[in-house]
């Protein structure tokens, strides 16, 4: 899109470091399960300047992330933001020994891993997401960061957004085509931008709240969230949903 768009390009970004930035990686795999992670269990680990997630699967296997909180921010049009397995092992070892339960290291966990990768978590929301006869939708026009666990649902919600703007316009032939398309393409972006700018800002603080990055963060984390009602913890995941695109899809709108 970007290198068919004419210039001046909305899309292009107006800085020299670009829209997409990290200021975390994560090191994600899977290993056999362990008795301390049953099925279906989610397990969250808070602490200073990292995290974990562990998941309890089937079959006999388990998944788990560390997220890492780097150095500085990184910048996908200046810094090489790829990772090699060096860089994989050395990020394992330094948290080597940390307890993610009550008697189970991390160390113990990757030790015994069936596979790992390390990789960037990008963020950003573009401003931009369509052009002509094109739109992207997903994370392509919005990537969050995954400790939230809403990007895929982000990326439906868009996706339906676009599909119900599809199937209720009405298209003119010829040349006046380019135009309906791009109408449509500016009410699904004008829909869902406010929605994927706040869960952007989310995800940074719920990942900021997770590794406990200042000493007040660190304060609720291990002070407050302790004493709340286990009903707290869905609030975050019901108001991540987009009420508009919701609402219609489960009116009975169709493809």
């Amino acid at each position: 899109m970007l290198r068919s768009a004419p210039n001046p390009n909305p899309c292009t970004p107006s800085g020299p470091k670009g829209w997409s930035s990290c200021a975390y990686a994560c090191l994600f795999g899977m290993s056999p399960s362990r008795s301390e992670f049953g099925p279906g269990t989610n397990t969250i680990v808070f602490k200073r300047n990292h995290s974990y997630l562990m998941l309890g699967g089937a079959r006999g296997r388990m998944s788990w992330c560390l997220w890492h909180r780097l150095e500085r921010r990184l910048y996908l049009d200046v810094d090489d933001v790829r990772f090699s397995k060096s860089d994989e092992l050395a990020i394992a070892h330094r948290y080597w020994d940390d307890y993610v339960a009550e008697t189970v290291t991390f160390g113990e966990l990757y030790q015994s891993r069936i596979t790992s990768t390390l990789t960037a978590c990008m963020e950003h929301v573009f401003p931009q997401w369509y052009d002509g006869r094109i739109i992207i939708i997903g994370d392509a026009a919005h990537k969050l960061d995954p400790t939230s666990g809403q990007g895929a649902n982000a990326a439906l919600e868009t996706a339906a957004a676009l599909a119900d703007g599809l199937r209720q316009g009405k298209f003119a032939s010829g040349p006046n085509l380019s135009h309906d398309l791009a109408s449509i393409f500016a009410d699904v972006q004008a829909k869902r931008m406010g929605k994927v700018k706040w869960l952007l800002e989310d995800s940074t603080r719920q990942q900021q709240l997770k590794s406990m990055v200042t000493r007040p963060l660190e304060e609720v984390a291990l002070r407050k969230i302790p004493k709340l009602p286990i009903e707290r913890a869905f609030e975050g995941y019901i108001n991540a949903l987009d009420p508009d695109v919701t609402h219609e899809r489960e009116a009975g709108s169709k493809l």
